[in-house]
Parts: C-alpha cells; sequence; structure tokens
C-alpha cells in the first residue's frame, strides 16, 4: 500500500497557535508545535484508509532498515541509530537523551536495507474469505509484532519469518538489498 494525501488535504505547515502560547502569539507551522512523537504522526494516521492505495499485490511486508558502513569491514553494518527500526530525523524534539538524536538529526542515513516478503499468489487462491482473512490476521501479527522487532536480531528474524511461512505452508520468496543515498550527510559526522 502506498500512503499518498492529496495536496490540499496537506497540513503539516498550516499556522496554529504554539502548545504554551496565547491568542495573540505569533503563529508556527503545526510540524513545529508538535511535542510528542504519536502527535507528529497523526497528520497521516488520521487519512491512512481514505488515502492509500495498493502498489504491488501480495506483498506481507517490506522492512526498511537505516544503516552505516562499518569502516574497514567488507560485510556488517552499524544498526545504532535505529536499534528497533525507527529512524526519526526530528527525534531531537522528544524527551531523548541519546546521541540517536543528535546523529539523525535532519539527517538522511548512508544506506537503508530493504528487505521485501512476497507471497506466492497460488496459495491465496486456495482460501475461502474466512481462511484468507484469518491468515491475513495470523500474517499481520506475526510481521507486526514477533520479528524485526530489534535491528540487531536482523538475521535471526529473516530465518524466523522463513521458518513461520513455510509452517503455514505458504510459498514465498524474501528479497533483500542495501540502497546507499548519496545525499545523506551522515558520513562525514559518523565518521568524527
Amino acid at each position: 500500500m502506498e500512503f499518498r494525501q492529496p495536496t490540499e488535504k496537506l497540513s503539516l505547515y498550516r499556522l496554529v497557535t504554539p502548545p504554551n502560547g496565547d491568542a495573540t502569539s505569533t503563529k508556527i507551522p503545526w510540524l513545529e508545535a508538535q511535542n510528542s512523537q504519536n502527535g507528529l504522526y497523526d497528520w497521516f494516521r488520521s487519512d491512512l484508509a481514505a488515502d492509500s492505495q495498493p502498489v504491488a499485490e501480495n506483498i506481507l511486508a517490506i522492512f526498511v532498515q537505516p544503516v552505516w558502513p562499518m569502516p574497514g569491514k567488507d560485510t556488517g553494518a552499524d544498526t545504532s541509530a535505529a536499534p528497533n527500526y525507527l529512524y526519526d530525523t526530528r527525534r531531537h524534539q522528544w524527551p531523548d537523551t541519546t546521541t540517536m538524536a543528535e546523529r539523525s538529526r535532519h539527517q538522511l542515513p548512508p544506506m537503508i536495507r530493504l528487505t521485501l516478503v512476497a507471497l506466492d499468489e497460488r496459495d491465496w487462491s486456495k482460501l475461502d474469505s474466512t481462511a484468507t482473512d484469518a491468515l491475513a490476521t495470523q500474517l499481520r501479527t506475526l510481521a507486526n509484532t514477533k520479528v524485526f522487532i530489534t535491528a540487531a536480531e536482523y538475521e535471526n528474524d529473516v530465518k524466523k519469518l522463513e521458518s513461520e511461512l513455510v509452517n503455514l505452508n505458504l510459498g514465498f520468496r524474501v528479497f533483500s538489498t542495501a540502497v546507499q543515498i548519496p545525499a545523506a550527510k551522515l558520513m562525514s559526522s559518523r565518521e568524527n
């Protein structure tokens, strides 16, 4: 699914009264007035169903993991800036005193690892609607709560997911690649 909010509904930059201000205060963009992570994400959560459309079928999940190459090593990646797969360039706005907030402040990671899990259409077409709904709920729970919770467990999570799909007698393929982001400026600050 892809969330694509129409321009006329985009409200990130509408002017609002600051949280601690009064009616005479200079208005600021809504985006800057947010003081909680959940509050900031409300802009798309409220219209998620209405403004989403399918991009591809039979995709169980796509996992996006920000990583830093490990200097002097051919393999491996540093996942410490997003240990739970959450990379937020506005983390500095939340009550977060870790170094992750400064490492990610308004900056893209130098690389992201993409893992896509595609299911076989033939396995779904054999099921009736009740069985399809039950299996979809089971797979959603698996993808959202049992795997890819901690970045350090990435390799084990891929194996665990594959094992669960085999146990459910589902055909699948797991695709994974790393994509460099040339515009990321973190590399120089990371190496200092």
